[in-house]
């Protein structure tokens, strides 16, 4: 609009409407006002910025004196405003196994079971009560930090048991 942009500060907007001023005869100075109004209106840069249909049209509504001929020009060339499609991480299921056997510890985790934690100073592992009793009955003792391991049996369900910390 006659050379202003949106990115000018106030200064340089101020000088850019004398310099206008003084090119134009005195009955154009209104007209040259009020676009320097427009132009330095911060709804109306924030447009000419980022220009959408919904940014014009709140324009067309909250300014106090719009450039309504202008304003629907731009809506007509102008596409709707891209909402941001949040993406949400995609959880993964994971199969709760019994460390010793390998096989799953539940086909429900919210079914009560009997479970056990074989815990020493290196590691916690959670098994089926059965494989634990053997286990610790085999070796007493962890391998690698040679510590007595720590047998919990635990009648719950597997959701407990996943949702503890441990």
């Amino acid at each position: 609009m006659l050379g202003f942009h949106p990115e000018f500060s106030a200064a340089e907007a101020k000088s850019h409407r004398d310099r206008l001023v003084a090119r134009v005869p005195s009955h154009y100075v209104h007209e040259i006002d009020q676009i320097y109004t427009w132009v330095t209106d911060r709804i109306f840069a924030n447009c000419l910025q980022s220009p959408s249909i919904e940014q014009w049209q709140y324009c067309k509504r909250a300014m106090k004196n719009p450039p309504i001929v202008f304003i629907d020009e731009q809506i007509k060339q102008c596409t709707h405003f891209e909402k941001l499609a949040l993406s949400y991480p995609k959880v993964n299921s994971v199969e709760h196994n019994c460390r010793l056997c390998k096989e799953l510890l539940s086909d429900n985790i919210t079914k009560r079971g009997e479970f056990c934690y074989i815990s020493c100073h290196c590691e916690t592992m959670t098994c089926h009560k059965k494989c634990g009793e053997e286990h610790v009955s085999k070796s007493p003792n962890c391998y690698i930090c040679k510590q007595y391991y720590i047998f919990e049996p635990k009648i719950m369900s597997l959701l407990a048991i996943i949702v503890t910390p441990r």
